[in-house]
Protein backbone atom coordinates (compact mmCIF):
# COMPACT_ATOMS: atom_id res chain seq x y z
CA UNK A 1 0.00 0.00 0.00
CA UNK A 2 0.81 3.54 -0.23
CA UNK A 3 0.17 6.81 1.46
CA UNK A 4 0.17 11.08 0.36
CA UNK A 5 0.09 13.94 2.63
CA UNK A 6 -0.35 17.54 2.65
CA UNK A 7 -0.40 20.32 4.62
CA UNK A 8 -0.61 23.87 4.70
CA UNK A 9 0.59 26.45 6.82
CA UNK A 10 -0.67 30.41 7.42
CA UNK A 11 2.73 31.15 9.17
CA UNK A 12 4.98 28.71 7.97
CA UNK A 13 7.83 27.78 11.18
CA UNK A 14 5.84 29.45 13.92
CA UNK A 15 5.20 27.22 16.22
CA UNK A 16 6.68 24.15 14.81
CA UNK A 17 3.09 22.46 15.23
CA UNK A 18 1.49 24.80 12.94
CA UNK A 19 0.80 28.81 12.41
CA UNK A 20 -1.52 30.92 13.29
CA UNK A 21 -4.13 28.30 11.14
CA UNK A 22 -3.55 24.92 9.62
CA UNK A 23 -4.61 22.34 7.46
CA UNK A 24 -3.61 18.82 6.82
CA UNK A 25 -4.79 16.05 5.11
CA UNK A 26 -3.87 12.54 3.63
CA UNK A 27 -4.78 9.68 1.82
CA UNK A 28 -3.94 6.09 1.54
CA UNK A 29 -4.72 2.62 -0.08
CA UNK A 30 -3.59 -1.19 0.74
CA UNK A 31 -4.41 -4.56 -0.42
CA UNK A 32 -5.08 -6.70 2.34
CA UNK A 33 -4.94 -11.03 2.57
CA UNK A 34 -6.20 -13.54 5.46
CA UNK A 35 -6.28 -16.96 6.02
CA UNK A 36 -9.48 -18.26 8.51
CA UNK A 37 -9.78 -21.44 10.22
CA UNK A 38 -13.12 -23.15 11.46
CA UNK A 39 -13.74 -25.85 13.66
CA UNK A 40 -16.98 -27.59 14.10
CA UNK A 41 -18.29 -31.12 15.27
CA UNK A 42 -21.22 -32.67 13.72
CA UNK A 43 -22.76 -35.51 15.25
CA UNK A 44 -19.78 -37.62 16.14
CA UNK A 45 -17.40 -35.82 12.90
CA UNK A 46 -15.20 -32.88 13.55
CA UNK A 47 -14.67 -30.62 11.02
CA UNK A 48 -12.07 -28.39 10.29
CA UNK A 49 -12.76 -25.46 7.40
CA UNK A 50 -10.27 -23.46 5.81
CA UNK A 51 -10.31 -20.25 3.59
CA UNK A 52 -8.41 -17.36 2.16
CA UNK A 53 -9.38 -14.47 1.01
CA UNK A 54 -8.07 -10.74 -0.65
CA UNK A 55 -9.02 -7.20 0.13
CA UNK A 56 -8.60 -3.42 -0.31
CA UNK A 57 -8.61 -0.88 2.53
CA UNK A 58 -8.97 3.04 1.45
CA UNK A 59 -7.72 5.56 4.36
CA UNK A 60 -8.57 9.54 3.91
CA UNK A 61 -8.83 12.47 6.61
CA UNK A 62 -8.24 16.26 6.89
CA UNK A 63 -7.45 17.99 10.08
CA UNK A 64 -7.64 21.96 10.65
CA UNK A 65 -6.61 24.10 13.70
CA UNK A 66 -6.20 27.53 14.82
CA UNK A 67 -3.12 27.98 17.34
CA UNK A 68 -2.98 31.03 19.82
CA UNK A 69 0.65 31.46 21.11
CA UNK A 70 1.47 32.68 24.69
CA UNK A 71 4.68 33.22 24.89
CA UNK A 72 6.64 29.62 24.19
CA UNK A 73 3.34 27.42 25.21
CA UNK A 74 0.61 27.62 22.08
CA UNK A 75 -3.15 26.15 22.63
CA UNK A 76 -5.69 25.87 20.36
CA UNK A 77 -9.01 24.24 18.92
CA UNK A 78 -8.49 21.26 16.38
CA UNK A 79 -11.46 19.33 14.07
CA UNK A 80 -10.60 16.02 12.24
CA UNK A 81 -12.44 14.06 9.86
CA UNK A 82 -11.53 10.63 8.92
CA UNK A 83 -12.64 8.27 6.45
CA UNK A 84 -12.00 4.44 5.77
CA UNK A 85 -13.65 1.60 3.97
CA UNK A 86 -12.32 -1.93 3.93
CA UNK A 87 -14.02 -4.50 1.06
CA UNK A 88 -13.44 -8.30 1.58
CA UNK A 89 -14.19 -10.21 -1.52
CA UNK A 90 -16.20 -13.58 -1.73
CA UNK A 91 -14.68 -16.60 -0.62
CA UNK A 92 -15.28 -20.00 0.13
CA UNK A 93 -14.19 -22.67 2.74
CA UNK A 94 -12.36 -25.79 1.96
CA UNK A 95 -12.64 -29.09 4.12
CA UNK A 96 -15.99 -29.14 4.81
CA UNK A 97 -17.80 -30.20 2.16
CA UNK A 98 -21.67 -29.55 2.42
CA UNK A 99 -21.01 -28.05 5.63
CA UNK A 100 -18.21 -25.66 4.17
CA UNK A 101 -19.17 -21.76 3.72
CA UNK A 102 -20.05 -19.61 0.89
CA UNK A 103 -19.54 -15.80 2.15
CA UNK A 104 -20.37 -12.82 0.00
CA UNK A 105 -18.30 -10.13 -0.61
CA UNK A 106 -18.65 -6.96 2.28
CA UNK A 107 -17.90 -3.18 2.72
CA UNK A 108 -17.13 -1.39 6.49
CA UNK A 109 -17.06 2.06 6.28
CA UNK A 110 -16.24 4.41 9.43
CA UNK A 111 -16.66 8.43 9.08
CA UNK A 112 -15.94 9.77 12.20
CA UNK A 113 -15.20 13.61 13.22
CA UNK A 114 -13.19 14.81 16.20
CA UNK A 115 -13.16 17.81 17.95
CA UNK A 116 -10.60 18.94 20.76
CA UNK A 117 -7.37 20.70 21.75
CA UNK A 118 -4.31 20.69 21.52
CA UNK A 119 -1.17 22.29 23.96
CA UNK A 120 2.59 22.59 23.43
CA UNK A 121 5.35 24.10 25.26
CA UNK A 122 8.12 25.04 22.72
CA UNK A 123 11.81 25.28 23.70
CA UNK A 124 15.72 24.87 21.86
CA UNK A 125 18.12 22.26 22.60
CA UNK A 126 21.07 22.33 21.42
CA UNK A 127 20.15 24.89 18.44
CA UNK A 128 17.02 22.36 17.92
CA UNK A 129 13.43 23.68 18.77
CA UNK A 130 11.50 21.01 20.54
CA UNK A 131 7.73 21.17 21.46
CA UNK A 132 6.49 18.33 23.85
CA UNK A 133 2.59 18.20 23.22
CA UNK A 134 -0.79 16.65 24.74
CA UNK A 135 -4.11 16.68 23.01
CA UNK A 136 -7.48 15.44 24.13
CA UNK A 137 -10.94 15.29 21.93
CA UNK A 138 -14.02 14.08 21.64
CA UNK A 139 -14.39 11.29 18.66
CA UNK A 140 -18.35 10.85 16.84
CA UNK A 141 -18.70 7.54 14.93
CA UNK A 142 -21.19 8.10 11.98
CA UNK A 143 -20.99 5.04 10.66
CA UNK A 144 -21.53 2.77 14.15
CA UNK A 145 -24.27 0.61 12.51
CA UNK A 146 -23.40 -3.76 13.36
CA UNK A 147 -22.02 -5.50 9.91
CA UNK A 148 -23.65 -7.57 8.49
CA UNK A 149 -22.36 -10.84 6.67
CA UNK A 150 -24.14 -13.00 4.38
CA UNK A 151 -23.31 -16.45 3.58
CA UNK A 152 -24.21 -20.07 2.80
CA UNK A 153 -23.65 -23.64 3.24
CA UNK A 154 -22.17 -25.16 0.01
CA UNK A 155 -24.35 -28.02 0.32
CA UNK A 156 -27.72 -25.49 0.58
CA UNK A 157 -25.92 -22.52 -1.91
CA UNK A 158 -29.69 -21.26 -2.36
CA UNK A 159 -30.32 -20.45 1.01
CA UNK A 160 -28.48 -17.85 2.24
CA UNK A 161 -28.42 -16.55 5.93
CA UNK A 162 -27.17 -13.38 7.09
CA UNK A 163 -25.27 -12.53 10.59
CA UNK A 164 -24.43 -9.91 12.53
CA UNK A 165 -21.92 -8.21 14.10
CA UNK A 166 -20.86 -6.00 16.79
CA UNK A 167 -21.84 -2.71 16.21
CA UNK A 168 -18.99 0.12 16.83
CA UNK A 169 -19.48 2.96 19.16
CA UNK A 170 -21.10 6.13 18.70
CA UNK A 171 -18.90 8.60 20.93
CA UNK A 172 -15.35 8.56 23.01
CA UNK A 173 -12.56 10.36 23.77
CA UNK A 174 -9.39 10.13 22.43
CA UNK A 175 -6.39 11.81 24.35
CA UNK A 176 -2.40 11.11 23.70
CA UNK A 177 0.89 13.20 23.47
CA UNK A 178 4.05 13.02 22.25
CA UNK A 179 6.70 15.30 21.66
CA UNK A 180 7.92 17.35 18.26
CA UNK A 181 11.56 18.06 17.52
CA UNK A 182 12.74 20.26 14.25
CA UNK A 183 16.41 20.75 12.57
CA UNK A 184 16.39 23.74 11.23
CA UNK A 185 13.91 24.75 8.68
CA UNK A 186 13.28 21.96 6.55
CA UNK A 187 12.81 18.59 8.99
CA UNK A 188 10.41 17.84 11.58
CA UNK A 189 9.97 14.58 13.50
CA UNK A 190 7.13 13.74 15.44
CA UNK A 191 7.04 10.87 17.70
CA UNK A 192 3.75 10.22 20.09
CA UNK A 193 0.96 8.60 21.32
CA UNK A 194 -3.18 8.52 21.87
CA UNK A 195 -5.02 5.82 23.34
CA UNK A 196 -9.39 5.91 23.47
CA UNK A 197 -11.49 6.14 26.79
CA UNK A 198 -15.01 5.50 26.93
CA UNK A 199 -14.84 2.40 24.48
CA UNK A 200 -16.66 -0.85 25.18
CA UNK A 201 -15.18 -4.11 24.20
CA UNK A 202 -12.02 -2.18 22.53
CA UNK A 203 -8.35 -1.27 23.35
CA UNK A 204 -6.91 0.97 20.75
CA UNK A 205 -3.35 2.91 21.32
CA UNK A 206 -1.47 3.92 18.86
CA UNK A 207 2.00 4.97 18.48
CA UNK A 208 3.49 6.97 15.92
CA UNK A 209 6.88 7.96 14.34
CA UNK A 210 6.44 10.47 11.38
CA UNK A 211 9.10 12.66 9.58
CA UNK A 212 8.53 15.56 7.25
CA UNK A 213 10.84 17.50 5.19
CA UNK A 214 10.48 20.21 2.99
CA UNK A 215 12.58 20.08 -0.47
Amino acid sequence: GGSLYGTWRSAPGAPILGGDMYVDAYAGAASTSSDTSRIARIGATQINAQSDTSGTALSAGIRAGHVTRVGQTSIGPVLAVDYARIHTDAYSERGAGAFGLNVAESDEVSITSTLGVQAAHEFSVLGWDVAPYASAGWVHEFEHDAPVTTASFAGAAGARFQTTGLARDKDWVRAGGGIAVRAGSATLVNTGINTDFGRSGVNRTQISLTMRSAF
